[in-house]
């Protein structure tokens, strides 16, 4: 459903409301309640409090006519869910309180990876890594062209002496699977993830996306549906509408991460430069894996007219005939209203 009523008949306790509030946020689903003490001390930024029919008319044309705004509160619900109010979560509490020192859980550690051969991209690289708010993680760059300077990059990477980056070059023939193995090889942490070069990744990218491990029973994460933003004409499209939140057999190449189990089973293709994505994910469902894709946000493919610049050369025309035109123009530096789903 778009939006779930929630009707408290206790409003002035910190700790007493129904558990519907915690599972209405956990499917998605937006919610209007009136007042309770409770819901406002977790939820006080995703459950939307009104007095009134006047408020609650506002609030509902709101929700219900405008998607992106449904999208946003009903992602920024599941993650307040996931990440702060799990089952795991009360027992630890309760567990702490009488002495039971119940420590944390494993902390996800994830070996970032990215291969290019677009000199011109190394500031992204390095920018979408470093401003990521999760803490546990590690780069590994592969620089997958003969004319690219190992020494440019590792002065590059100097500039952030407080993160874990690591450079290596492969000569310009070895094939994208190649690439890719080689760095997973070299990775230090139980979680792997794959970025592009030239893509958009939000700060809080990898925390959102993690979260996923813990809500689902799929080895890989990703995005089946996802933001495309065209440079050159100013377009936003989402790619593959309505495939978020759900199992599937196919995730974007460029916002995937997978537990080392899965890679430890199902290695990449060492010949292939294009379909090596599709082909891994193949493998590893055979072997049984389970792959979830997640919601739309934190991440935004680019394409441009210049077709030899991608690896996936489809062209405008072609590449939009699966996707939804969100906005025909769209300046570079306003996507972020679109691809963060925090609310101002």
């Amino acid at each position: 459903y778009n939006v779930a009523i929630n009707l408290n008949t206790i409003t002035d306790s910190n700790t007493m409301f129904s558990r519907r509030v915690f599972d209405c946020l956990a499917c998605g689903t937006c919610i209007m309640s009136n007042y309770s003490k409770g819901v406002e001390k977790l939820f006080s930024d995703v459950v939307k409090f009104v007095d009134n029919q006047k408020e609650a008319e506002l609030f509902l044309e709101k929700v219900i006519n405008d998607e992106l705004y449904r999208n946003k509160l009903g992602a920024l619900g599941i993650r307040k869910v996931i990440d702060q109010n799990k089952y795991s979560d009360r027992l630890k509490y309760i567990g702490n309180i009488i002495g039971l020192n119940i420590k944390e859980g494993d902390t996800k550690k994830v070996s970032v990876v990215v291969s290019t051969n677009r000199p011109k991209n190394m500031d992204m690289v390095f920018v979408n890594f470093v401003k990521q708010t999760y803490p546990y993680k590690e780069l590994i760059i592969i620089l997958n062209n003969d004319n690219m300077t190992l020494d440019e990059w590792e002065k590059k990477a100097k500039e952030y002496p407080n993160e874990d980056i690591r450079i290596f070059k492969l000569p310009n023939k070895t094939p994208l699977g190649s690439c890719l193995n080689y760095a997973l090889d070299r990775a230090k942490y139980d979680y792997m993830c794959k970025m592009d070069d030239d893509d958009i990744y939000t700060k809080y990218y990898l925390e959102d996306e993690l979260i996923y491990f813990d809500y689902t029973e799929a080895s890989i994460i990703g995005k089946n549906t996802f933001y495309a933003y065209f440079k050159d004409t100013n377009k936003l499209a989402l790619r593959y509408p309505n495939k978020e939140y759900m199992y599937t057999n196919l995730i974007a190449g460029s916002a995937m991460i997978f537990k080392r189990e899965v890679y430890e089973a199902v290695r990449f293709n060492d010949r292939l430069n294009v379909s090596e994505i599709a082909d891994f994910l193949q493998g590893a469902m055979a072997k049984g894996f389970k792959i979830f894709s997640t919601n739309r946000f934190n991440h935004a493919v680019v394409r441009r007219d210049d077709l030899s610049s991608h690896t996936w050369q489809e062209n405008e025309k072609y590449y939009l005939q699966r996707c939804s035109i969100i906005n025909q123009n769209c300046h570079y530096y306003n996507m972020e209203n679109y691809i963060n789903f925090r609310i101002n």
